[in-house]
């Protein structure tokens, strides 16, 4: 009887991991689970240019952002995505700015969505990152904000570099 008991609990369990962001999306794993991240992003409004570019990797997504205003780099950041194993996997971004790199650990995870979080951050606390798609286009949308949606920042990303290549 209590073998039973146990094995009925199991589903419920391994949802509850999954909510967590901790099993595998469709038999995924790593950061496979992430490719979709993968490629060159670019935001064009408000006069201001955004820009990500992301590669793929089993153990390491390397990425940078970059701001460009009136045709001058503003401001860019170094970026990757990391697999620990146990550890977890890790958001972390090195602003041209920055003394040192932040890092954001991944709380939530869905097929096309993702969370990074580091509560003892100052901006940002959240990092969101979601793919949609748009007659055929793939999208992206990244959100910073500080943890509770009172600040926040949103990037609609078309695939694609600014420049058209």
């Amino acid at each position: 009887m209590k073998v039973f008991k146990l094995v009925a609990m199991i589903p419920l369990l391994l949802m509850a991991l999954e909510s967590q962001g901790q099993e595998p999306v469709d038999g995924q794993k790593g950061l496979s689970r992430l490719a979709w991240i993968a490629g060159v992003w670019h935001d064009a409004s408000g006069g201001v240019q955004f820009e990500e570019h992301w590669t793929s990797g089993d153990d390491v997504m390397v990425g940078m952002s970059r701001t460009v205003k009136e045709g001058k780099t503003v401001f860019y950041e170094y970026l990757r995505i990391e697999d620990r194993g146990e550890a977890g996997i890790f958001y972390i971004a090195k602003p041209k700015t920055a003394q040192s790199e932040a890092e954001f650990k991944m709380t939530s995870l869905g097929k096309t969505s993702v969370v990074f979080e580091n509560s003892a951050h100052d901006f940002p606390r959240r990092i969101t990152y979601s793919q949609t798609s748009v007659e055929e286009e793939k999208k992206i949308t990244a959100v910073v904000d500080d943890g509770t949606d009172d600040k926040k920042l949103t990037f609609e990303f078309s695939s694609g570099r600014l420049d058209g290549q």
